[in-house]
């Protein structure tokens, strides 16, 4: 098997060149490392996983699952529809509440209320721009998958060829992409389309111009990659930047330049590194109260969520639960353990891991 860039974290690796050695027993990878970084990361990795060593998944109820199962559940009832009563015990029976179904009843509301769904004498059906995709696209109801950089793959089906990656599906059944129409066969997982001759109305894709982001278990692996101890988080002085390698991933990233003003994301080390800091006692102050930290949280919960892998729907959420939903993946008190852990150091040039760190950031 070969690998063309690191995958997002070791079970993702292990899933991936499980698919070799199946009829000797023998399994054979072929890392390919586009840069130093990925090359240390995927040495990390790959010891990771011979040594059966996982990192751990964030513990959040991935309410789009529900979004998700409400539409496609609904879909395949056809014009019987389904019980309001049935889709809360289906949701009940996953994600058990105290006094009820309360979150579930809340996301068919808002279903309801955006016409995904719509309630007809008590059962409810789907609205009209899902009834459409899904009598063009049936399959592309009944799966949750998202892409692990978050864009979607578009595949010539003539060819198998992937011609461009995009943000999110879309709802028509012909879209125009470079200066052609084209019928769109499948969006079950990738988006598989074929040349059309059609005439009318067609949809344009929607694309992500924001670098795919950095998970923690890269992160972690980075920084096993280079020779750093669990809680080392170095500061460099590079040039004209003191450049603080936290290692954290780009959820973390982003909780860091979000609390402080004077922390600079740096697009080259995207989840690794960020401009400053002088001392970390000010972030470290920030730990003495969870509470303002969680509401700090909140206000950024959009912009955190893209660094998690939360579900094609999430996005459909009640803004409410979709920030709650990204609080629970993002986690605050692992956050804040991780913060008051961090020994800082300034690397001065004499260390061998100042040179690899060096090395690994030039173009």
């Amino acid at each position: 098997v070969g690998l063309y860039g690191v995958p997002p974290h070791t079970a993702a690796l292990l899933q991936r060149i499980g698919r070799s050695g199946r009829r000797n027993g023998y399994v054979r990878v072929l890392p390919i490392a586009r840069n130093e970084i990925e090359a240390r990361v995927f040495a990390s990795m790959l010891l990771a996983a011979f040594q059966g060593v996982l990192e751990p998944n964030p513990n959040a109820k991935l309410w789009s699952v529900f979004v998700q199962q409400a539409l496609s559940h609904t879909a395949q009832a056809g014009k019987r529809g389904r019980r309001r009563e049935d889709l809360l015990q289906l949701a009940q029976d996953v994600w058990y509440e105290t006094g009820g179904p309360v979150t579930a009843s809340i996301i068919l509301d808002f279903m309801i209320d955006e016409s995904f769904l719509v309630d007809n004498g008590g059962r409810l059906y789907l609205g009209p721009s899902w009834s459409d995709r899904f009598e063009r696209l049936g399959g592309g109801l009944h799966t949750n998958f998202e892409s692990g950089d978050g864009r979607i793959p578009v595949i010539d089906a003539t060819t198998g060829e992937i011609l461009t990656r995009i943000a999110s599906a879309p709802m028509k059944s012909t879209v125009a992409l470079a200066g052609q129409r084209w019928d769109v066969v499948s969006d079950t997982d990738d988006i598989v389309i074929k040349s059309s001759r059609s005439e009318g109305a067609s949809d344009t894709f929607s694309y992500n111009a924001k670098p795919a982001p950095i998970t923690m278990s890269f992160a972690l692996h980075a920084r096993r990659g280079f020779g750093f101890e669990e809680s080392e988080a170095p500061i460099l002085d590079f040039g004209n930047k003191r450049l603080w390698f936290h290692f954290g991933g780009s959820a973390y990233q982003t909780a860091l330049t979000s609390l402080f003003s004077g922390l600079k994301a740096v697009s080259a080390l995207n989840g690794l590194a960020v401009t400053g800091p002088e001392s970390l006692a000010d972030l470290i102050e920030l730990t003495a109260s969870p509470e303002a930290l969680v509401e700090i949280l909140r206000r950024s919960a959009d912009r955190l969520s893209s660094s998690f892998s939360l579900g094609r729907y999430h996005n459909s959420l009640p803004e409410e639960i979709r920030k709650t939903v990204t609080i629970e993946a993002f986690g605050p008190e692992m956050f804040i353990s991780w913060l008051k852990s961090r020994k800082v150091e300034l690397l001065d040039q004499s260390d061998g891991r100042y040179r690899k760190l060096v090395r690994a950031m030039q173009p």
